[in-house]
């Protein structure tokens, strides 16, 4: 399993796309656990970020896909139905 940074306020410029920072600003001004977490697919990089445990935004190459987080398998249940690891790659939902 892969290991998540902390997001605080300290580290918040070394996230990007632009609106996975936003959230993860948002979401320290909550009082919410954000959590980074670095994949690859094929080269391109893969951003997932994890708020509370719960909601997930994953992103390479521009906007964020959000949806629902399983810390389990580590993967993300995209709104749109889709499933997809921490590099981004469909797997068969759990």
């Amino acid at each position: 399993m892969q290991e998540p940074t902390i997001v605080t306020a300290e580290n918040l410029d070394e996230i990007s796309p632009s609106d996975l920072q936003k959230e993860a600003t948002q979401a320290l001004a909550r009082g919410e656990r954000v959590e980074l977490y670095e994949g690859d697919w094929n080269g391109v990089r893969v951003s997932t970020l994890v708020v509370d445990g719960y909601r997930a935004g994953q992103a390479s190459n521009g906007n964020a896909s959000w949806g629902d987080w399983n810390e389990e398998s580590q993967t993300v249940t995209l709104d749109s139905g889709e499933t997809v690891d921490l590099d981004g790659g469909e797997v068969e939902a759990a």
